[in-house]
């Protein structure tokens, strides 16, 4: 049952619970594609790992609560276009984001998004990318409902 979801940025003793949600976000992506995402032991995401991430000042790190308990993360970082080639513009991209597989579809992917937009706005950020894997059909859903717009394909041929 969800009580008030308390959007906000994340803390270093936060690690332990997105830990959790990265395990079940990896054993997803495995069952979605086991011919491309391994199944990931409890060592791969340290918290050396995590602190490197956490103290990294181009990252961002946000966090949902339900009460007490971690429900969900998105995990990003700002990247450089090739000026050479590219309009400047400060860009956002995230490299993570999970809910909670008994708290999803509950309105907990919108509320982080929208905190994470409205921070980016504030910190004069043009644009916010990621990506989805083509079978993830409800992650899909969630970023076209937040405006995301395809941008370009990668296309893959197994030989």
């Amino acid at each position: 049952m969800l009580s008030k979801i308390v959007i906000k940025d994340a803390i270093s003793t936060d690690f332990f619970g997105i830990r959790k949600l990265f395990y079940q976000l990896c054993n997803y992506h495995n069952d979605l594609r086991a011919e491309k995402y391994k199944k990931v032991d409890t060592e791969y995401f340290s918290e050396e790992l995590f602190k490197s991430i956490f103290d990294n000042p181009l990252y961002k790190i946000i966090v949902a609560y339900n009460e007490t308990e971690l429900v969900g993360y998105i995990i990003g970082r700002e990247i450089q276009s090739n000026k050479d080639l590219h309009t400047e513009q400060k860009t956002f991209h995230i490299e993570q984001i999970g809910t909670d597989e008994q708290y999803r579809n509950r309105g907990i992917g919108k509320a982080m998004f929208h905190y994470l937009k409205s921070y980016l706005t504030a910190k004069n950020f043009k644009s916010l990318q990621l990506h989805v894997d083509d079978r993830n059909d409800a992650a899909k859903h969630l970023y076209y409902s937040q405006g995301f717009e395809i941008e370009k394909l990668t296309l893959f041929l197994n030989l």
